[in-house]
């Protein structure tokens, strides 16, 4: 990419200083390095920035929305890549089972999404306790 500035997204429930500062204080943001990406990660129902109760299985969503044509998406536990998926077109819904029986408690998972541009977009985490 150029040399332009990276973007926060905050994903508010309406566009109103006080939820904009919720949706901030919960950790329900992404990065992007310029790109209008559009992203959000959940497990079980929980948006990204969620703290979550250990659990066996995680079931995790992805929707994704690119500014340009999506190269490939990557699921990240503990700085491990456990799941990745080659992408075409602009958009992209995934859903994702974790069920590694070495799931702990203090495990985080975070998103990767990188463009054919080499635009990139990265989600908060979602923790487990």
């Amino acid at each position: 990419p150029s040399q332009t500035a990276g973007f926060m997204a905050v994903l508010a429930d309406e566009i109103s200083p006080d939820a904009i500062k919720n949706a901030i204080i919960s950790r329900q943001v992404y990065a992007t390095t310029g790109a209008k990406i559009e992203l959000n990660f959940s497990c079980d129902g929980a948006p990204m920035g969620s703290c979550l109760q250990h659990q066996n299985r995680r079931d995790f969503q992805i929707q994704i929305e690119g500014s340009s044509k999506l190269k490939k998406v990557e699921l990240i536990r503990k700085s491990r890549i456990i799941f990745t998926r080659t992408l075409s077109g602009l958009t992209a819904n995934i859903s994702f089972s974790d069920c590694d029986v070495s799931l702990k408690e203090n495990d985080w998972y975070i998103v990767k999404v990188y463009q054919s541009d080499n635009h990139r977009a990265w989600s908060s985490p979602i923790w487990f306790e």
